[in-house]
Order: C-alpha cells, then structure tokens, then sequence
C-alpha cells in the first residue's frame, strides 16, 4: 500500500510507502465465530518513508460482508518501524454465516486514509466455511464439539423413545445419578436402541476425513435424508448421550469415528482433545469407558453388545487410533453447541448480532508514540490481559512442543545426567555416537540399535 498526494507548486507526486500485516483467521464460519474465535488477532502498520502521517482512518470491512465494519483513527503515525496497533473487536455477520451452503473465498478489507493523501486499500483472502463444515484433527480439532447438539428436537425424539424403553424396566434417564456403572450401561444401550430403530442408512465418508475434515450432517438432515457417516453418527449419538446427562467422547481413528462414553461422573480425558490411546484402552479394561461403534446402527439386527464388541477392537488398534474429543472437557473449555437449525435455518440468537448493526465502531488511538517498554503498573488491566493473551502458548495438538511423536528421526537419550546434557547442548558442544554393538553381526542387530555417546 502507498499513500499518495500531490505537493503544492505542482512540485509532483509525493508517495509514502504503509504497511499493514493483519493476524487473520485461515477461515472463518458459524461454528467458530459463535464460539469466539477472533477473525483479526493483530493488526500492525508501519511507515517505511521519510515523513509522518497525521490523521490516519483505517477501515476495516469484508467482501462478501461477513463481518460488521469497524474503524481505527490515529492521529498521528511516525516511521519509526512496525507499530502494534490496538485493533477493535470485529463483530461477525452470523445471519450472513448460517446462510452459506458451500466454502467460499472472501476477503477482509483494509482501507486507510489520511489528511491530503488518497485513499489506498489491502485485501486479504480467507476461506469461508458452511456451519456443518468440522476441519478435522489438523486446525482446532475440539470444535468438533460444537457440531454436538444436545438441544436439537431430534435428539428429544431418540431421548423419548428410549425414555420409554427404560420405563418397562422401571428405569429412568438418570445420568449419574445412581452411581451406578450398570444403570449407566443401561442407559446408553437405550439410547443406542432408539437410535437403532430409525433405520438409518450408512454411506461411507471422504477419504482422510479424520485429518481433513468433512461438512457434519447435523440431526434434521440425517433425519431428512435417513442416510449418515461415521461421524455424523458419532455426533448424534454423543448429542444424545450429552442430553441425558452422561458424558460422551467421539473416537476418531483413520477414516473411522465412533462414540465413547465415561461410566463414572467424575472420569474426563486429559484435555478436551486427547491423543493417549493406550490410557483410554487402559480404562476401557477397567471398566471406566465403554467404546460403541456406530455405523452398527444402520443394521436393525444388531445388538448392543455387538457394537462394543466392535468399539473395543476399533480402540484396541494401536496403529489406527488418532485422538478423542472429549466433549464436557470441550465445553468446559468454552466451545458451544451451533445454534440449532429449524425449517433448513439456523435459529441465530438476536444477541450474537451488534445492536447497530450498520454502523461503524470507531476506536480511538490517543497516544500514538507510546514507548515499546510497557510499565506494567500503568498500563490500564484490560490491555494488560489482552496483551498476554497474545503472548499465550497454543496448547492445542498443532503444538508439537507440547504433542510430542517420535518418528524415525527421534534420537531417544537415556541417561542419569540430562542436565549436564542440556548444558552441554546449550555451549553448542559437538557430540559423536558409536554403537556398543559387534559391528561384524549385522543380521542380529535390534531395530534401535543403542549407542554411546561421547563429547568431542
């Protein structure tokens, strides 16, 4: 972007180079707008020409508008390097989100302005998503969570059949009430029965759906269509257990999901998306977890006990298992159900949308040459927190810090002193590793072979 403006004299055209670098989100939908994702993160200007520029407006708008306009105004911004500016809180278009059927590009809009200078602009592509659409294990797998819906008359439907199947065993939809793990069994054969006698139809998923995603068919369309995946199984049938008080997780394996379901009130992974299988096999043995294939659902003669036969083996596979979404630990981490959709619209809360919803919110920058040393103490507390939430870690799986996996690259250390290791590795000390093995008796050598290492 450059502005430009026209000297007095007819002296020529002065330009003055501005950058803008916004933090965006790579796409944006229903699902993640309502659960208070932020499209704009940061937003930095910087000048690279010999002059300043004083009353700078910055516009920020979206094509097709799937966000409310905002607007920045500085008084003044010196070419003294990138400058970190407080952007405003982009409100959402929800109505505009629930509407889309299909992925589409969009742009979000940078326009400034300033005194004597033309306008100039930044246009910025990202993707927009329909509200089904769950991008899979690989970007913000827990919103997979808010494709549960616990609230959807569909699910009160399968609730009140199975409601009535446990009242001929003079039982009830009790959750943990009872502290019983066999009430608890009891309860999630039931709803796996009401479900059962729907008579869906299964159809097979999109290849690699576990890393990249698919759109979820949420509970009117499977009930309009009579047809489902894994997975949209997997969500409605946590949906239901979720509504009658238990404590649902969905399975995700390659190509493959099923439902869990924690037989104790107090059980939970260790976060909302958990990737340890052996932990959830280790519980499964102890009775802690059931494990239910889904898609056994589509097949009338199918018993309970069938499908965690089958939930068991699809666990018990090391090599397949990819993570569980543990949905409690999800909602306690803040992500909400999708507004539920009724007569092919979302019933969008009036509340998600800003009261003036055509106006423009103006942020005003007072002291555009503030120093980069902040003084804690005189910083007022909401930018303070602001300021540290952006210097939070992720601590999600697409953290490989924090998700270790060893590949065939790992070099595994064992030792007794990894902290003179570390300090070693710290003074960038070179390091050289020689087999303890009989070089000649190769045939016999152990897929990891061990070796010594030795500080050069």
């Amino acid at each position: 972007m450059t502005f430009a403006k026209q000297t007095s004299g007819g002296g020529g055209i002065v330009s003055v180079p501005l950058t803008f670098t916004p933090q965006l989100a790579r796409w944006v939908s229903l699902a993640s707008t309502h659960n208070g994702l932020p499209i704009l993160r940061e937003l930095t200007a910087e000048l690279t020409g010999p002059i300043s520029v004083t009353g700078l407006e910055i516009k920020l708008t979206s094509n097709p508008a799937f966000t409310h306009p905002a607007i920045l105004r500085l008084d003044r911004l010196d070419p003294t390097g990138p400058r970190l500016l407080e952007a405003p809180k982009i409100h959402p278009n929800h109505s505009f989100l629930a509407g889309l059927t299909e992925a589409v590009e969009g742009h979000f809009i940078i326009e400034a302005s300033a005194e004597g200078y033309a306008t100039t602009s930044l246009s910025v592509p990202l993707r927009l998503l329909p509200a089904e659409q769950w991008e899979g294990l690989s970007d913000i797998p827990e919103l997979l969570a808010a494709h549960v819906q616990p609230n959807h008359p569909v699910v009160g439907q399968i609730l009140s059949v199975a409601s009535t199947l446990l009242k001929s065993q003079n039982l009830a939809l009790s959750g943990y009430q009872q502290g019983s793990r066999e009430l608890v069994g009891r309860q999630v054969a039931a709803i796996y029965s009401a479900v059962r006698q729907h008579d869906f139809a299964y159809v097979n998923p999109p290849a690699s759906f576990h890393a990249k995603g698919q759109r979820v068919r949420l509970p009117d369309q499977i009930q309009r269509e009579r047809m489902a995946t894994c997975l949209d199984l997997a969500v409605l049938f946590a949906g239901c257990l979720e509504q009658s008080g238990l404590h649902p997780l969905i399975l995700l394996g390659e190509n493959h999901a099923w439902v869990g379901c924690w037989m104790d009130e107090g059980s939970s992974c260790t976060s909302p998306v958990d990737d340890d299988g052996q932990n959830l096999r280790k519980r499964l043995a102890i009775g802690e977890l059931l494990s239910i294939e889904v898609t056994l659902l589509t097949n009338k003669a199918t018993l309970f006990t069938a499908a965690q036969a089958a939930g068991r083996v699809h666990l018990d596979n090391e090599k397949s298992f990819q993570a569980a979404v543990d949905i409690r630990l999800a909602r306690q981490s803040g992500i909400r159900p999708i507004p539920v959709r009724v007569d092919g619209r979302f019933d969008v809360p009036t509340d998600l949308v800003p009261e003036a919803s055509n106006s423009l919110e103006e942020v005003e920058i007072i002291d555009p040459s503030a120093p980069s040393e902040i003084d804690g103490e005189a910083e007022p507390l909401n930018r303070r927190l602001e300021r540290w939430k952006r210097k939070l870690l992720d601590l999600t799986l697409r953290n490989r810090l924090i998700n270790f996996k060893e590949t065939a690259k790992t070099l595994r250390i064992l030792g007794s002193n990894l902290a003179s290791l570390e300090d070693a590795l710290e003074d960038k000390r070179r390091l050289a590793s020689t087999s303890i093995l009989d070089s000649t008796n190769r045939k016999t050598r152990p897929p990891v072979e061990p070796c010594r290492l030795k500080w050069l």
